[in-house]
């Protein structure tokens, strides 16, 4: 008698666990895609590493309501719930797998309980925020992150955000920036123009980060930094602009259109005219007083 009136609870529960583990075992599809082939590509890509956790443990419970389910009576579907289920444990800790050895890999360190605390990304605000010039209307601004005081000066990050070159913000990584400026760095997260409707940007968003790299270089020591010890880092769309500019930078090509030189300090070569400091590699995955 009880399992008969248990028997739409269970079919109820393995029919919303089928949809959830279909839902997962998506989003481990999109994530062996390339990005920029949909939309949904796109989705799949993003998932992973802030909502991946969740993820994996939805699967394990769709897995247990199929456990639960085959022993209350709807057999056929609750296999069918053991089977998505455990497609996506498989899939789901694969990804979760890679990205943590990649992690590792990289320097860095997983810590399990902090994935489970989810954040806003976008806090805690910048201490500072100054503009660096207003071009064709808006102002671009730079979001500053200061270090802890110190005798020495610190060493700068210049950060330019992702987001496909048409959207995104100087503040949407807050989290990451206060990071890197509570080890040490003193952060500047720089604004670019972005593309719209009629509103190409592709020639104009790499000189507003060359400015941008020329203000950090004229200012970082009003904040406490070293403008001779600049890495620059950028995500996505941003880490696409760094590269060129770091590259270009490294041989002496990287010009902007905001006016005086930046002179270079500690020995690093300089180009003449409104140009950008040649680049120097450094990881920055580690705090600066750190060694490897």
């Amino acid at each position: 008698m009880l399992r008969a009136r248990m028997r739409p609870v269970a079919i109820i529960l393995a029919v919303l666990a089928a949809l959830v583990s279909l839902a997962v075992l998506g989003l481990v599809t999109g994530a062996f895609l390339a990005p920029t082939s949909s939309l949904y590509a796109v989705i799949g890509a993003m998932v992973w590493a802030p909502f991946g956790p969740f993820l994996l443990i939805a699967v394990l419970v769709a897995f247990a309501v199929g456990v639960a389910a085959r022993r209350s009576g709807p057999h056929r579907l609750a296999g069918a719930v053991l089977a998505l289920s455990g497609l996506g444990t498989i899939g789901a800790g694969f990804i979760l797998a890679r990205i943590g050895v990649a992690a590792v890999a990289a320097g860095g360190a997983v810590d399990l309980p902090a994935t489970l605390r989810l954040a806003a990304m976008d806090e805690p605000a910048p201490d500072i925020v100054e503009t660096v010039r207003t071009v064709e209307g808006p102002e671009l601004r730079a979001a500053i992150y200061l270090s802890p005081a110190t005798a020495e000066p610190a060493p700068v990050i210049a950060y330019i955000h992702g987001g496909g070159f048409m959207a995104g913000t100087n503040t949407e990584t807050a989290a990451d920036l206060r990071w890197f400026a509570d080890r040490g760095w003193l952060v500047v997260s720089v604004d670019q123009r972005l593309f719209g409707a009629g509103n190409s940007t592709w020639d104009r968003a790499p000189d507003d980060v060359a400015c941008a790299l020329v203000w950090t270089g004229r200012n970082s020591a009003r904040f406490g930094g070293d403008p001779a010890r600049l890495a620059v880092l950028g995500d996505s769309a941003g880490g696409n602009l760094a590269i060129n500019i770091g590259f270009a930078a490294a041989v002496g090509r990287a010009m902007s259109s905001c006016g005086r030189t930046y002179r270079c300090r500690r020995r690093l070569p300089c180009s003449t005219g409104p140009s950008i400091p040649s680049a120097s590699t450094r990881r920055v995955s580690r705090s600066p007083g750190s060694s490897r």
